[in-house]
């Protein structure tokens, strides 16, 4: 949560992401801001196939 919100203070919207690995089975949870991996190795990631992925929602368009 902490990485989020320094992403956040620093003008970027994070997603928080989780995925799952096998051979060995594992799980796993980060934070992705502009498309990268916060704090995370890109080879690592790769092992895992994300599961979940909460991104920051579009604005919405004003009703008339």
């Amino acid at each position: 949560m902490a990485t989020a919100l320094l992403c956040r203070l620093r003008g970027s919207w994070p997603d928080w992401c989780t995925g799952v690995a096998l051979e060995p089975f594992r799980v796993h949870a980060w934070v992705e801001a502009e498309g990268n991996g916060v704090g995370e190795g890109d080879r690592e990631l790769a092992l895992f196939t994300t599961t979940m992925r909460v991104s920051r929602s579009a604005p919405s368009e004003p009703e008339e």
